[in-house]
């Protein structure tokens, strides 16, 4: 009884011994096999997972300018202003609604010329939650060159942000066209048989009223005899007359080369040497930008002249034109 006893302890310890030692070895397989930081992860009850927080901004995007129009094509306004019309489109993708309308630019460039800037821009329309149209004025003056001119148009958003188009373009018709004063000439009282007298009240000024160039050789006067209003067949004759740019010293008399001062001729359109009548802004009032000074000379008053007004009331006006 008592060694079947101690056989059945000593079956149970050994048991217990095959039993520790297949788990310990279970144990190691796993301790060799797992990850060292999921291990003591496990074993120190650590969190396996974590939550993060994102924040991301997204910026803000320029406006883009998806087209300009200029319709018609401008014509300049003579001695005035022409008001332009140019209609743009922008698009915004955060919505019409993220644009600054209060600075929609236009602004028209040449090379040499002033620049033209908008008098105003009005959003006119809007659509597709992201589209506006501007209608802008800029004012075209009569001196603006009939050469190609650059448009840019701008506009910004709410964040200050920009977008542009340059890619227009234009080119306002040519107008030739002047003014002159004083609308009369005259003459201080003459004497018969006396030479080289000037007019008492030149130069004739001519204004370029217009957008052309009036080049040497193409300002020119038709003159007329000035005939006696009470015995016609005395007169002032037109080939006695001369026409010049220069005054002082009687130069408008001088027919010479130096002086270039040009004879006139009766019924026949005489160019008036190295005339010319550029344009510009005859505002300046300087003789030179946008304008033309010419000065008149009687070279032979004949003797055979009898006390009486000469004009030009029996053969016609004097016609002064620009080619």
């Amino acid at each position: 009884m008592y060694h079947h006893k101690n056989k059945m302890a000593k079956e149970k310890r050994l048991f217990t011994i095959i039993l520790g030692t297949i788990l310990f070895s279970t144990f190691m397989v796993s301790f060799v096999s797992a990850d060292l930081s999921n291990w003591f992860s496990t074993i120190t009850g650590r969190a396996t997972s974590q939550n993060v927080g994102l924040n991301i901004s997204i910026g803000n995007t320029a406006p883009i300018i998806t087209l300009v129009e200029i319709n018609p094509t401008p014509s300049i306004t003579e001695n005035g202003v022409t008001l332009l019309l140019i209609n743009f489109t922008a698009k915004d993708t955060e919505g019409f609604t993220n644009l600054n309308g209060s600075n929609a630019r236009i602004r028209l460039n040449r090379t040499n010329e002033g620049v033209r800037l908008n008098h105003s821009c009005l959003n006119t329309a809007n659509w597709s939650t992201s589209y506006a149209n501007f209608t802008c004025t800029v004012q075209l003056w009569y001196f603006d060159a009939a050469a190609l001119w650059s448009v840019n148009a701008s506009i910004g958003d709410i964040n200050n942000a920009f977008g542009e188009n340059g890619t227009a373009t234009f080119t306002p018709g040519q107008t030739s066209a002047f003014v002159t004063s004083p609308g009369n000439l005259t003459f201080a009282s003459l004497s018969p048989g006396t030479s080289n007298q000037t007019s008492s009240n030149d130069p004739l000024l001519l204004n370029n009223t217009g957008n052309k160039n009036i080049t040497a050789g193409n300002v020119q006067i038709n003159a007329t005899h000035l005939k006696g209003e009470t015995t016609s067949s005395l007169g002032l004759w037109a080939g006695n007359f001369s026409v010049g740019i220069f005054t002082g010293s009687n130069k408008e008399c001088d027919l010479s080369v130096a002086a270039n001062s040009t004879g006139m001729n009766r019924s026949y359109f005489q160019p008036i040497n190295q005339s010319i009548l550029m344009v510009g802004n005859h505002s300046a009032n300087d003789g030179i930008t946008g304008q033309e000074e010419l000065y008149f000379c009687i070279r032979t008053i004949g003797s055979e002249l009898t006390s009486q007004a000469y004009s030009t009331l029996t053969d016609g006006p004097w016609t002064l034109k620009i080619v």
